[in-house]
């Protein structure tokens, strides 16, 4: 999914250089990975020696990216080229399951040239 690749994805609700030209939707991403006996086992240890637990972090890195995928891939079917606002939380579930969950909201953005915005300048104001 190479337009997915191209897809804009901050946590700001503008992107120096562009203008929204149409809100399209908000989007929401839920990702959920099964910690496995390895991590569950290294997390354990590296709680009791106070240590960071690798295992945690990469599988909570690999949530992360998949729930970002999954926003691009979103913008891309509902005609947007950017997801703004974009926020995340983790959580943890019973089962030694932890998620991430991404939202934001579904833009068409525009390069803003002086061009565009003189002719569009009524309603940018």
């Amino acid at each position: 999914m190479e337009k997915a690749e191209q897809v804009i994805l901050t946590t700001t609700n503008h992107i120096d250089g562009f203008l929204v030209e149409e809100y399209v939707d908000i989007v929401t991403s839920e990702v959920v990975l099964g910690t496995g006996f390895f991590s569950e086992f290294s997390g354990d240890f590296a709680d009791f020696f106070g240590l960071r637990s690798t295992g945690f972090e990469r599988k909570l890195q690999d949530a992360k990216k998949a729930a970002f995928l999954q926003l691009k891939a979103q913008a891309v079917i509902h005609g947007g080229n950017a997801v703004i606002g974009v926020d995340f939380d983790y959580t943890e579930f019973s089962g030694n399951r932890v998620g991430v969950i991404a939202n934001g909201t579904i833009v068409h953005l525009v390069p803003a040239t002086e061009e565009y915005v003189s002719k569009h300048s009524k309603r940018i104001l």
